[in-house]
């Protein structure tokens, strides 16, 4: 047993290692470092500096040399997929935060959520320390209305009504946008793409508090037979808070495409095994397989349309469910596959955008057909942009909504900002969290939301304030094994403001960014704290001319207040006159200061993150204390083969 749970451990850290000496060059590289260089011979003899015609003959020479080097680059440069987005600017104003493929190197994220959570208004929800089900919510947006697309395609959930956040992979991503709409949080992910004309490897190895050990691996070569590969494995391995919440997961992940000048095809497969063992609080054996086929062609400059199919599968059994249930008391074994295809365009041509996606599927639970329009235009003084969604089941109605946005400005480095949305929206809905059931339903909220502040972003500072207002309506759970059972609840308005800032100091080397949000009528409304700031301290040194040696260091302070989230999922309907009503239950006010510091030199990573450093412990759902900190500390490196 010892030798299986180390071969379960190392035998990933095995594989991608194999990768990294397999890619090409890696063995010349290591013999040339080890090698020294040869000496000259005793009668060869330096060209005399004055002499011209031997210099004009090595420049010769070297450039003839240097035109071979480059012509065979240009033989190996892969192909580049055609681009395809029309995406609105980003910022506070927008509501829009992105990160980019450095941006996100400099960040040692162990999920998607401890990125999300410096965003302003959003709030993660984790439901233990590691490997346990995560959500994320803002504006006590929930089912239907959280959404993650990668590469285009959306990861639906198959097992729940959204996609558990703990689940995606952060190795393969090479930049990430989320779009915190009024009506919709929507995380969207492009995977890499080789990008040069030499093989590029990057391993990322840590571990950490509580007991977990982690294993990143990204390997991408120009061209494989005809066209670029990439290849990815994340590991997650954890014993959890006080070792009971035994949990791993194993994603593997590959993209080949082949490509020309305006045109490509790729394919792309993703595969996820989750095993949450008897001890852990939600035990499960998961299995879930995406793959997908995507060809794109550039028609015009600035217009780009693409054909998509994809499949996406899961399987889950209860390998882990306790020995001492009887077999006919146990879970069967579950298996839902549904199938997604349609087309997108995209046009981005000066100041006017578009992107229009047709989206169709085989599941009852989900939309049968969707139908997205995002389109705008941005100019210097005024910036008008909107997304429209309909979506059609094979039985009961339709769901339309809509978000319209508008910005005046910068005049004098002030700009006004306005949002609205309104509409309906479905999302899925299964018989229980486990997927014991295979019943498939969908059911369809009304949301009814403005937003509306100014920005100011002049003398080196960046702030911004909103008014924001939720109409009345409905307050629904995740559908996440932590709150699954419990049904929407009619709630009234909602009305808050939220504030941000950053400033940069000495050159942008120190910098202080903090939001600020407070709701003073939230009557009723889950996963909505009464107020939530964020302070955090940033310094960015890169004290060598060359650049070869980078310190990122970061404090930050952050409090949740009380926050109203399901409670009892058995509880029902409660009884005329009672006190309190079983299914809610009040989470207090919480307070984190955590640190983070990476030191790069040259290639090479070296990383700690420090969560919950006074040891305060967590709390984000009823009855769960995770007790902190949560450090998790390690290496990134680079290889360019």
């Amino acid at each position: 047993m010892i030798a299986r749970h180390a071969m379960r451990r190392f035998a990933p850290a095995a594989l991608a290692f194999v990768l990294c000496t397999a890619a090409p060059g890696f063995s010349r590289a290591l013999t040339a470092q080890d090698t020294p260089p040869p000496k000259p011979r005793p009668d060869s003899v330096a060209p005399p500096r004055d002499s011209a015609a031997v210099r004009d003959s090595l420049l010769r020479v070297d450039s003839l040399r240097r035109a071979m080097q480059l012509a065979m680059q240009r033989d190996s440069l892969p192909g580049v997929f055609p681009d395809l987005h029309a995406d609105a600017p980003s910022g506070f104003a927008a509501g829009v935060w992105e990160w980019t493929q450095e941006e996100l190197l400099r960040e040692a994220a162990l999920t998607i959520g401890d990125l999300l959570r410096r965003i302003p208004g959003v709030q993660p929800i984790r439901a233990g320390t590691h490997v346990q089900p995560e959500a994320a919510t803002a504006f006590g947006l929930t089912r239907g209305r959280v959404q993650v697309e990668v590469d285009g395609y959306v990861l639906d959930p198959l097992l729940s009504s959204v996609y558990d956040l703990s689940q995606v992979e952060l190795i393969n991503i090479a930049s990430l946008r989320v779009e915190r709409r009024l009506d919709l949080l929507k995380i969207k992910i492009i995977t890499a793409h080789p990008g040069g004309a030499q093989p590029y490897t990057r391993v990322e190895a840590a571990t950490g508090q509580p007991d977990v050990n982690a294993f990143r691996g990204l390997f991408l070569v120009p061209k494989v037979i005809v066209g670029p590969l990439g290849l990815a494995l994340d590991r997650l391995d954890t014993d959890g808070a006080l070792g009971k919440e035994h949990a791993n997961t194993l994603t593997g992940w590959a993209k080949w495409s082949w490509t020309n000048a305006r045109r490509g095809l790729q394919l792309e497969f993703r595969r996820q095994n989750l095993e949450r063992e008897p001890i852990a609080p939600w035990p499960t054996k998961r299995t879930r397989s995406d793959v997908v086929l995507r060809a794109r062609t550039q028609v015009i400059k600035g217009l780009t349309v693409e054909l998509f199919g994809g499949h996406s599968s899961v399987k889950q059994d209860s390998g882990t469910v306790a020995t001492t249930i009887p077999d006919s008391l146990k879970p069967p074994t579950l298996k839902r596959d549904h199938w997604q295809g349609g087309g997108r365009a995209a046009f981005n041509r000066g100041p006017v955008y578009a992107l229009g996606t047709l989206r169709m599927r085989g599941s009852d639970a989900l939309p049968k057909q969707e139908l997205e329009l995002s389109a705008g235009f941005d100019t210097r003084l005024l910036q008008i942009g909107g997304d429209v969604a309909q979506q059609s089941w094979s039985e009961g109605p339709s769901a339309l909504t809509y978000d319209v946005r508008g910005q005046v400005g910068p005049l004098a480095g002030i700009a006004g900002f306005v949002e609205l949305a309104d509409g309906d929206r479905g999302a899925p809905v299964y018989a229980d969290s486990d997927g014991v059931s295979i019943r498939e339903d969908h059911v369809i909220s009304s949301r009814s939301a403005m937003r509306a502040g100014a920005m100011l972003d002049r003398f080196g500072v960046q702030a911004g304030v909103a008014y924001i207002k939720l109409d009345p309506g409905a307050t629904a759970p995740f559908g996440l094994p932590f709150d699954s059972a419990a049904g929407a609840t009619a709630v009234g308005e909602a009305i808050g403001f939220e504030t941000w800032g950053r400033i940069g100091l000495f050159r942008n080397r120190f910098a202080l960014d903090a939001s600020y949000t407070y709701w003073n009528k939230v009557e009723a409304w889950t996963y909505i704290p009464t107020r939530n700031w964020r302070i955090a301290g940033e310094v960015h040194l890169s004290p060598l001319p060359s650049g070869n040696l980078e310190v990122f260091a970061r404090l930050e302070s952050l409090r949740r207040g009380s926050m109203l989230v399901y409670g009892d999922p058995d509880a029902g309907e409660p009884a005329p006159g009672a006190i309190e009503d079983l299914r809610f239950r009040q989470l207090e006010a919480q307070q984190l200061l955590n640190g983070y510091l990476q030191i790069r030199i040259i290639d090479v990573r070296a990383f700690i993150q420090w969560e919950d450093m006074l040891g305060k412990g967590r709390v984000e759902i009823p009855d769960r204390i995770t007790p902190g900190p949560r450090v998790y500390y390690g290496v990134k490196w680079q290889l360019f083969n």
